[in-house]
C-alpha cells in the first residue's frame, strides 16, 4: 500500500483489500521484512441456510419433480435406473452396472426429510458413488459457508457406526471432511457447517459414499442421508 505510518487502517474494506500485508523496518544498518499478516473479509447477514435468496446451491433438498415420486417410496438416482436421468442441480456418474444412489421420499423407512419432501441416500451399496454440483456466483475473497444436514441409516456394526461418507470442495477452494453420523432417531438430523474464502467464483461440492464392511464381513452396508445443502 506504500503506507509509512506506525499503524495502518483499511477503511470500508472490499474484496480487493483481502490478502497478505507485511511491514518493512529499515535504518542505516539495513532493513527487515516482517512475517505476513492475512486480511480476510467476513460477510455479515443471515446465518447459513436461513435465507434461501443467499443460497447458491441449486435444489439443495434433492427434490424430484419429474417423474413425481410416490409418497413413502425411494427413487434410484443415475442412469440406467433413473427414468429421468437427472435430479435438478446434481449429477452422479455411472459406476458398475448402475448408480445405486437413491432419493428418498419423506418418511420412507420412517426417516423424514430435513427440508422439503426428499433427501439423498448415499453409500448403501458396494459401488463407490459420488453426487456433485458445480456452484457458481461466489465472490472471491469473501467468506462463504457450506452447510447441510445429515443422519445415518444403520446402527452400530462391529461397535462403530457404518454410515460414513466424505464431503469435498474443489475448484475455488480445497476441503475434504469425513463424517460418520449416528443412526436416525426422532429429531436426529445432524447439522454440519464450515466457512471458507473462495479464490474463484466457482466451487464443486461432492458427497462421496465410502462402502465398506465395518464388522469385517459382507453382511452389512453403510447408509448416510443428506439434505438441506
Amino acid at each position: 500500500s506504500g503506507a509509512t505510518n506506525t499503524t495502518y487502517t483499511v477503511v470500508n474494506a472490499q474484496a480487493y483489500d483481502a490478502g497478505a500485508y507485511d511491514v518493512v523496518v529499515s535504518n542505516p544498518g539495513g532493513s527487515v521484512t516482517s512475517s505476513a499478516a492475512w486480511l480476510t473479509l467476513m460477510q455479515t447477514g443471515p446465518t447459513c441456510c436461513s435465507d434461501p435468496a443467499r443460497n447458491l446451491v441449486v435444489n439443495g433438498s434433492f427434490e424430484v419433480t419429474s417423474p413425481a415420486m410416490t409418497p413413502n417410496n425411494n427413487y434410484d438416482f443415475g442412469p440406467p435406473n433413473d427414468a429421468a436421468g437427472v435430479v435438478n442441480g446434481w449429477i452422479t456418474p455411472v459406476v458398475g452396472v448402475a448408480a445405486q444412489i437413491e432419493i428418498w421420499c419423506n418418511l420412507f423407512e420412517a426417516i423424514p426429510a430435513s427440508d422439503g419432501t426428499n433427501h439423498l441416500e448415499i453409500n448403501a451399496q458396494l459401488d463407490d458413488q459420488t453426487v456433485s454440483q458445480v456452484v457458481t456466483g461466489l465472490t472471491p475473497g469473501l467468506l462463504a459457508t457450506l452447510c447441510f444436514d445429515h443422519t445415518g441409516r444403520f446402527g452400530l456394526v462391529g461397535g462403530t457406526y457404518n454410515n460414513d461418507f466424505t464431503v469435498t470442495l474443489s475448484g475455488g477452494y480445497s476441503l475434504s471432511v469425513s463424517l460418520n453420523p449416528p443412526t436416525y432417531s426422532v429429531g436426529g438430523w445432524q447439522h454440519y457447517s464450515t466457512s471458507f474464502v473462495p479464490s474463484t467464483s466457482t466451487v464443486t461440492i461432492a458427497f462421496r459414499g465410502k462402502p465398506h464392511y465395518s464388522d469385517g464381513s459382507s453382511s452389512y452396508y453403510g447408509g448416510a442421508h443428506i439434505d438441506n445443502v
